[in-house]
């Protein structure tokens, strides 16, 4: 998915000739990654809670330490993953929406 936004947003800052441009399809594209962003979203919140609740287990009970501490890592690791996709795909669909909006503005001037 990283490589295939990358790509998008390529293809939006190249574009030479903005009367030409089908920008409904643009919008449909723009609209898949924000859906793409919410799923994201939501499984790293998921992941988050998950991981406060498996530390919060590990704090109340010590019989299953090394269970706890283990998934809690992984969360941790998957996490912070997360976190960074999720910054990208925010960062990147703001992006789509100003080449878009320059888009437009440059097909009104003319």
């Amino acid at each position: 998915m990283t490589t295939e936004i990358k790509f998008y947003l390529t293809y939006l800052q190249n574009l030479k000739n903005p009367s030409k441009v089908d920008f409904e399809q643009i919008l449909i594209r723009i609209q898949f990654y924000q859906h793409e962003r919410l799923i994201h979203l939501i499984v790293t919140m998921s992941v988050a809670v998950i991981m406060i609740l498996l530390f919060l287990a590990f704090q109340r009970d010590n019989a299953f330490w090394l269970a706890n501490m283990a998934l809690f890592v992984i969360c941790l690791i998957l996490t912070c993953f997360y976190l960074a996709h999720y910054y990208f795909l925010e960062n990147s669909v703001q992006k789509m929406y100003t080449l878009y909006y320059q888009l437009l503005s440059d097909v009104k001037k003319r």
